[in-house]
């Protein structure tokens, strides 16, 4: 098998390595929070169980803190991606309300209230508009 062969197996190796990655990480990213919670919280009671219970502490403690680094890190992690993309959505996706709703506008959108102008809030814009026209020279 000649070099540029032998280079090319190896790209088609990697893209498949990674196609398969990507794939595995939409799977677990498709376990609820609920199910990783529970999760955890078993683990957590499963340590206390196995360090009161095993004649071998130190093996025991070794064991643990290996798997909390190398395993149970990766799911809080996850759980915390979930939690911080659930935050972010309250935010920055808008509120849907049903076209029924007499607030929806045609969109499906709520509709934000017009404000009324007056000769007060026309005088504020007046004197900010100014003012950044002043700093601007």
């Amino acid at each position: 098998m000649g070099p540029k062969k032998l280079e090319k197996k190896l790209r088609k190796e990697e893209k498949v390595r990674k196609a398969i990655t990507i794939e595995k990480k939409k799977e677990i990213m498709q376990i609820s929070s609920s199910e990783i919670k529970e999760t955890l919280k078993k683990w957590t009671e499963l340590q206390i169980f196995v360090l009161k219970t095993h004649p071998d502490r130190e093996k025991a403690n070794r064991c643990i803190h290996l798997m909390n680094d190398d395993v149970m890190s990766y799911y809080r992690t996850v759980l915390k991606k979930k939690q911080k993309q659930t935050t972010l959505d309250q935010f920055l996706v808008p509120k849907r309300l049903r076209p029924s709703d007499p607030e929806a506008g045609p969109s499906g959108l709520q509709t934000l209230p017009r404000r009324e102008r007056t000769p007060e809030s026309q005088l504020l814009f007046l004197v900010g508009f100014l003012w950044e026209f002043r700093n601007a020279l």
